[in-house]
């Protein structure tokens, strides 16, 4: 998927806000080195407290906040696989629970690794609408080693999905005993998403 490039809304600063700016954005970048991957959210209390002290209307704030919780690696350029080379069968499978989580093949590339990981479940009632529907809906995948992953999409039917990733750079082609670990994510109904079990593949 590619990005858009960035254009700047308006020519105009106020350059009495470089050095704040400046600050705030170290302030960032300290806040994601303690946080990690996890910033979580502030509690509704220390907001709104926040929020008064700084004159600052609550919803602003909790916007702000929303916003931090994503990671600024979301914004890296993307880069697309290019030169295709050949495909490292795996022909794995992992069940958890009621769900065949497949890994059948990686697709290698001169500067990417291509990863789609599928999932079949047990049907979900197509009358039911999307919100009360038991549904894996997300899935993050942990590669081991110096490698960013980046999801590239994914689709599915009442009883299967699928997720793709873009792993740079590339694996290698022999790597025994590399584990590919993905967490995936399931919507419960009245109860928002809940983390679910590991699943890992070992090359």
């Amino acid at each position: 998927m590619k990005r858009m490039p960035f254009k700047r809304p308006t020519e105009d600063y106020n350059r009495r806000l470089l050095e704040l700016d400046e600050r705030l954005c170290g302030l960032i970048g300290e806040r994601k080195r303690i946080a990690g991957t996890e910033p979580g959210f502030p509690p509704a209390a220390d907001l709104s407290a926040w929020a008064k002290a700084s004159d600052l209307q609550e919803d602003y704030v909790n916007a702000l906040f929303s916003f931090l919780m994503t990671d600024d690696e979301d914004y890296r350029p993307a880069i697309e696989p290019e030169g295709y080379r050949r495909m490292l069968v795996m022909s794995q499978s992992v069940v958890a629970g009621d769900t065949v989580f497949t890994l059948s093949a990686i697709r290698q590339y001169d500067n990417a690794s291509v990863i789609t990981l599928l999932g079949d479940d047990e049907p979900v009632p197509c009358e039911l609408p999307w919100g009360e529907r038991d549904r894996w809906f997300r899935c993050e995948l942990h590669v081991e080693g110096p490698h960013r992953v980046r999801f590239d999409g994914g689709g599915g039917s009442n009883h299967s999905l699928m997720w793709r990733y873009v792993v740079t750079p590339a694996l290698p082609d022999e790597a025994p005993g590399q584990r590919l670990v993905f967490r995936p994510y399931r919507f419960k109904r009245g109860e928002g998403p809940a983390k679910g079990e590991e699943i890992a593949f070992i090359r």
